[in-house]
């Protein structure tokens, strides 16, 4: 019994340690060109094969970690095998453990997998009924955990209509903060503020912003005013940034810009949106090099991110070969940290921001 509590306090601690300091840290919020060296790592073929080698020997550091306590516990080498059986054994019944626990704390989504008989979130009767918070964030949290398969990218327009759907039903501000957990409170705030923009106005939706502290909900506040006034006016780029944009100071400006360039590179007819926006515009994914300054940085960072929005975009290299032509080495860096938070969103292990 000793050795059974020994081995699963073990097995916490290492995948506490490699998720918390090897993937959040690396992954979530290291310096934009580690992101960006790991995305290219990922990309590459060699590459994929050396990481999926390592995840196989941190199993087998862990058996072998197990194998000693009980070599060490037993005082007797004599029995390994009995060791090895005794490890895998305590895995399996750790794994099955674990199981019980992750679907008894996300009982809306397990709801949903079951209603729709289904183990992968890519499924039409899975999207068509994730409307809610909880099951939203369960979802994603089991996809991280690889508990079930499919792509969370295609879900950033539920995330989106969540969000209007609160300022429609006039839920104050303030308490959607509270309502959207923090893993898609950016998707629930882009919502209401171009919800609040298309019903009440753009000076309205600038106000709400700017009543949020500096900091990632007001970027993602500002990002989507960016998106809004693009929206309702017949502006180019350029005019929008002249005209809108440049009323606003560092953090703000960027974010604004950046809703901007969201809003222009989607291309086609404008009618996933048609719900809850008057939008039925036709846009063009423009060449970024017609643009100068900053304007290029900006333009090569939405083309990142949109070449990767769904499920079935484009293969990472492709977009990644795309980024590489941009002029500067400042373009091909955001523009490739775009695409890569696109697959961290499909995984479930990054928030959805625009």
């Amino acid at each position: 019994m000793q050795f059974f509590f020994v081995n699963i306090l073990i097995t916490l601690v290492i995948e506490i340690l490699i998720n918390k300091y090897v993937v959040r840290k690396f992954w979530h919020e290291g310096p934009s060109d580690e992101r960006v060296l790991f995305a290219n790592l990922v990309s590459n073929p060699i590459a994929q094969i050396i990481y999926r080698l390592f995840k196989v020997n941190l199993w087998v550091m862990e058996l072998g970690v197990v194998v000693f306590e009980t070599v060490w516990f037993t005082r007797s080498w004599k029995n390994i095998g009995r060791a090895f059986i005794t490890s895998l054994v305590l895995n399996i019944v750790s794994v099955f453990v674990g199981f019980i626990v992750i679907m008894s704390t996300h009982t809306e989504a397990v709801s949903l997998l079951v209603q729709c008989k289904t183990i992968s979130i890519n499924t039409s009767c899975i999207i068509e009924h994730a409307t809610t918070a909880p099951a939203l964030v369960q979802l994603a949290e089991l996809r991280a955990m690889n508990f079930v398969f499919g792509d969370f990218r295609n879900y950033a327009l539920n995330l989106h209509h969540l969000g209007a759907d609160y300022f429609t039903a006039r839920v104050p501000f303030n308490e959607l903060l509270t309502q959207c957990p923090p893993l898609i409170k950016d998707g629930c705030v882009h919502g209401y503020v171009m919800q609040l923009a298309y019903e009440k106005g753009i000076d309205q939706a600038k106000n709400q912003c700017h009543a949020l502290e500096i900091g990632r909900l007001r970027f993602g506040c500002m990002h989507a005013l960016g998106h809004s006034y693009l929206e309702q006016n017949d502006f180019s780029v350029q005019d929008a940034e002249k005209n809108f944009c440049r009323g606003f100071t560092d953090t703000d400006y960027r974010a604004c810009v950046s809703g901007l360039f969201h809003e222009y590179t989607k291309g086609g007819t404008r009618t996933d949106h048609s719900k809850y926006y008057h939008t039925h515009k036709i846009y063009i994914a423009p060449d970024c090099n017609i643009f100068t300054g900053d304007m290029i940085t900006y333009c090569y960072a939405a083309q990142g991110s949109f070449r990767q929005y769904y499920s079935d975009a484009e293969p990472l290299q492709t977009t990644y070969d795309f980024c590489d032509t941009a002029p500067t080495r400042e373009a091909i860096l955001v523009c490739k940290e775009s695409a890569y938070e696109r697959i961290l969103i499909s995984r479930g292990r990054a928030v959805i921001i625009k």
